[in-house]
């Protein structure tokens, strides 16, 4: 989690002078919008994980998919790219885009105060402003609001992320809130299963679904993992 926490500080309050600073030509396929958003967007989605989200939705063909934690939009453009190709489809995002929200149940204090610090405006305009330029405004749809708030909203989910806070309880919470809304058969995306903290949601989901993939970080470390739903 520290580690985690660090790297996080670096990626936003360091150099911006590689950062692209406009937007290239309309993207048209997967892997060029997989391409543009790491180079234009801030977060940390992988480009295996990015891939892996993309391939699956691919292959799935969802039609109701739910994120929970946009940030800076690194991995819901992968799925909206992909729901772009298939030709059917949408994904609801779930943001706040705000350090109370972000900081409401603890995690450490280094990446609490980490979060306090985060230009949230800035990170929701380059994210509006892509995904325009880019033609995703057909595919995103996104609820500004906690996504204890946004559950209510949802019926029945065919594809699930989530990437919200990462406490003990936002994290079960969110599992608990959301993957009952997930359909039998569905997908569910856990981010981060290497912190202590969402250890919980993490078997909550497990007693519910089998797993399908782990996505592994440079040192081989579990990252994120992808199931399947098979009971309620």
């Amino acid at each position: 989690m520290l580690r985690d926490a660090a790297r996080n500080r670096s990626s936003l309050f360091g150099s911006r002078r590689d950062r692209q600073k406009t937007f290239d030509p309309i993207v048209r396929t997967v892997p060029d919008a997989i391409e543009a958003a790491e180079r234009a967007l801030e977060g940390w989605c992988s480009r295996a994980k990015a891939t892996a989200l993309a391939d699956a939705i691919v292959r799935e063909r969802p039609e109701i998919c739910v994120e929970i934690g946009i940030f800076g939009g690194r991995s819901i453009v992968p799925c909206a790219a992909a729901l772009r190709q298939n030709g059917t489809g949408v994904i609801y995002g779930i943001e706040t885009w705000s350090p109370s929200v972000a900081t409401e149940h603890f995690t450490s204090e280094e990446n609490d105060a980490w979060w306090q610090e985060v230009d949230f405006t800035r990170i929701k305009r380059e994210f509006l402003a892509f995904i325009a330029a880019h033609g995703f405004t057909e595919q995103i749809r996104i609820l500004e609001c906690p996504s204890r708030h946004a559950a209510s909203f949802f019926e029945t989910i065919d594809f699930l992320h989530i990437d919200g806070a990462h406490s003990v309880f936002n994290a079960a919470e969110d599992v608990v809130l959301y993957a009952r809304k997930l359909r039998a058969g569905g997908i569910v995306v856990l981010d981060d299963i290497d912190w202590p903290t969402t250890g919980p949601a993490h078997d909550i989901l497990k007693s519910i679904a089998e797993p399908l993939l782990t996505i592994e970080d440079d040192e081989g470390r579990p990252t994120c993992a992808f199931l399947r739903k098979v009971r309620d």
